[in-house]
């Protein structure tokens, strides 16, 4: 089932994606003001490995999943996979103790 609006899916990938930097920068800032150095290794992995692993995923399911299963089995999968990859980073341990650059360095 392909998906025929393509036009309202370019606009609408579009218009999401605009203040997509300006929301990183607020969650960013706003994660280095209320998170407490010591845990701000865990915090930092917390938040970018899901999306890391999602974006290789969301390009393969934006792209042949909707042309080939349609938008909502698409969708579905995808939200399906993002749930495990947060809860898996979420009882990971060793992603969770991940030093801070600081640690690092000395």
């Amino acid at each position: 089932m392909a998906n025929h609006n393509v036009v309202a899916t370019i606009v609408v990938l579009f218009i999401d994606g605009l203040p997509l930097a300006s929301f990183n920068s607020v969650i960013g800032a706003y994660t280095v003001a209320v998170t407490p150095e010591s845990k701000m290794g865990a915090v930092t992995t917390a938040s970018t490995a899901p999306g890391i692993f999602l974006m290789r995923m969301g390009i393969f399911f934006a792209g042949f999943g909707f042309d080939q299963w349609g938008v909502t089995s698409s969708m579905a999968i995808l939200t399906v996979v993002a749930v495990v990859a947060t809860v898996l980073i979420f009882l990971c341990a060793p992603l969770r103790d991940t030093p801070l650059l600081t640690d690092l360095v000395e």
